[in-house]
C-alpha cells in the first residue's frame, strides 16, 4: 500500500475503516452485448477515458455500455486529473505527495482490471428483477432557498440471481451525499462502503454496488437518534459506538439496508436473455456569454440576468470550480457535462458526470418514453466533465447575490441548464429506444 498519509489531506492518519474496494457487476444478453457497472470507493473514477479505451478494446464492449461510478466520499484519497477541478492536480503538490498519489492510482487501476476480469470470467445464466421503495434517511442541505421539487427518497434495487434463485449481485441507487463521517484522521468509504459490506454480510457470496443519485443539495439526516434500525448489527456496523459520526453512519446504513430488503422481498426476477442492451453518450454543452465588468467594478453575469456590485465581490469559498467572477478578462470555462445512458430491456440507466441537484432527477425521469423506467447515477466518469456541481437556478442566484458565482456557471443564462438537459435527455432516449435497422 502506498504512503496514504501523503495522499490524504489530513494532519495525522490513524486508521482505515473497512478498506476501499472496486466492485464490478457484468450483465450480458444472449447476443453477448455486455454492460459493466464498475464502482469505485473513491469520489470519482480516476482516468476514466483511458479506462474506457482499455476495457472497450480488451473486452469488445462499447464505451457507452461501461459505467465508471464514484461514491463522492469525502474521506478517501484524491486521485485522477479533473477537468473541472484542476486545483486538485497531484502535480501541484509536493513531489512525495505526487509520487504517492501515482502509486496509489496504479493500485486502483490494477484492482479495477482484476475485478473486471473476474466478473467477465464468471458470467453465468442469471435472472434480473428490480423494484422501488423509500428510505427516509436523507434531507435537504441547509440552503437559503426553497427547492422547487420535493425531496426524493426513492430507493431503487436491482437484483441479479442465478437460475436457482440464489443472489449474485445487487445494485442500489439513492439520492444522498456520501458524507456521514467528517474526520481528519480516518480513511473510509463512508455510507456507500458500509451499506455494501452490510448487503454482502446478509447475502453471503453476492456483490453489492451502491450508487449515488441526485445529491448536490441532499445530505444524510443528522437526527440519527430518531431513526430505528432492527437488523442484527455485525461488529463493523455496531450502532453502539461512542463516536457520533460512526454512530450516525451505522444507524443510517442499517436502516437503509432494512429498507432495501423490503424491496428485495417483493422483486420477482425473470430470465431475460433477449433484453436489448444499447447505450449512448452525449457531452451536454450549455452556451455561455461573457462576464462583463464596468468602469465601477460592477459585474454582469449569468447571461446578463444578474449584476453584482463591486462591494460584494468575494473569492470563491466553495471550491467547486476554477475562476472567480470579477477577474477582468478571464475567459469563461466551457460548461460541459457528460451524460451517459444505457438501456437493459425496459430499464434505462442515466449516468451524469457531476453532482446532480434534486430537481434535475425529476426532469430526466419525466422525459422517459412510456414503459421505460429510469435510474439516475451521478458521479459517472465525472472527471470528463468541466462541471462539478450541477446547480439549479435558485442556487445560481443565491451564489450570485453573495458574490460567489464562479466559472463555468458565471456565463450561463438562468434556465439554460435545465432546458439543455431536457433536450439532450430526449435525444438520448430516442437513440436507445429506436428500432435497429435490418
Amino acid at each position: 500500500m502506498p504512503n496514504l498519509f501523503c495522499v490524504m489531506p489530513m494532519t495525522h492518519f490513524q486508521r482505515n475503516e473497512g478498506g476501499l474496494y472496486v466492485r464490478v457487476i457484468a450483465i450480458q444478453n444472449a447476443k453477448e452485448d455486455t454492460v459493466l457497472f464498475i464502482s469505485y470507493e473513491l469520489d470519482g473514477a480516476p482516468f476514466p477515458q483511458e479506462t474506457l479505451d482499455e476495457l472497450s478494446a480488451q473486452y469488445s464492449i462499447p464505451q457507452e455500455n461501461i459505467f465508471l461510478i464514484g461514491d463522492h466520499s469525502h474521506e478517501v484519497p484524491v486521485t485522477g486529473e479533473r477537468r473541472g477541478e484542476p486545483e486538485h492536480s497531484k502535480y501541484l503538490r509536493p513531489s512525495e505527495v505526487c509520487a504517492a498519489t501515482t502509486a496509489y492510482e496504479e493500485l486502483v487501476l490494477n484492482g479495477m482490471r482484476k475485478a473486471v476480469a473476474e466478473a467477465m470470467a464468471n458470467l453465468k445464466p442469471a435472472k434480473l428483477g428490480y423494484g422501488f421503495g423509500e428510505s427516509f434517511i436523507n434531507t435537504f442541505r441547509e440552503m437559503d432557498h426553497t427547492p422547487l421539487m420535493p425531496l426524493d427518497r426513492s430507493l431503487f434495487v436491482l437484483r441479479v440471481e442465478d437460475m436457482e434463485g440464489n443472489p449474485i449481485a445487487f445494485l442500489l441507487n439513492y439520492s444522498m451525499h456520501n458524507s456521514c463521517v467528517k474526520m481528519d484522521d480516518v480513511i473510509t468509504a463512508d455510507f456507500e462502503g458500509c451499506v455494501c459490506r452490510l448487503m454482502e454480510h446478509y447475502f453471503p457470496g453476492s456483490i453489492s454496488v451502491w450508487t449515488i443519485s441526485a445529491h448536490g443539495d441532499i445530505m444524510p439526516r443528522q437526527d440519527y437518534w430518531n431513526i430505528q434500525a432492527h437488523l442484527p448489527a455485525p461488529s463493523f456496523a455496531d450502532p453502539r459506538v461512542e463516536n457520533n459520526y460512526f454512530k450516525r453512519l451505522h444507524i443510517l446504513s442499517l436502516r437503509h439496508v432494512e429498507d432495501a430488503m423490503a424491496v428485495i422481498h417483493r422483486i420477482q426476477c425473470q430470465d431475460m436473455p433477449d433484453a436489448e442492451i444499447r447505450g449512448a453518450v452525449e457531452m451536454l454543452k450549455v452556451p455561455t456569454s461573457p462576464v462583463v465588468e464596468n468602469a465601477d467594478g460592477d459585474i454582469t453575469c449569468l447571461g446578463g440576468d444578474v449584476t453584482l456590485p463591486a462591494s460584494i465581490r468575494v473569492p470563491n469559498q466553495r471550491g467547486r470550480m476554477p475562476g472567480i467572477v470579477g477577474e477582468a478578462g478571464k475567459p469563461i470555462v466551457p460548461f460541459e457535462l457528460r451524460m451517459h445512458m444505457c438501456r437493459i430491456g425496459q430499464l434505462a440507466f442515466m449516468g451524469i458526470g457531476g453532482k446532480l441537484y434534486n430537481q434535475y432527477k425529476f426532469l430526466i425521469r419525466k422525459q422517459a418514453p412510456t414503459g421505460v423506467e429510469t435510474v439516475v447515477l451521478s458521479q459517472d466518469s465525472s472527471m470528463l466533465s468541466t462541471l462539478s456541481y450541477v446547480l439549479d437556478d435558485e442556487m445560481l442566484l443565491e451564489d450570485a447575490r453573495k458574490g460567489q458565482v464562479i466559472n463555468p456557471v458565471a456565463g450561463v443564462r438562468l434556465g439554460s441548464i435545465g432546458s439543455c438537459m431536457k433536450d439532450t435527455t430526449q435525444a438520448m432516449f430516442a437513440e436507445i429506444t429506436k428500432q435497429k435497422q435490418g
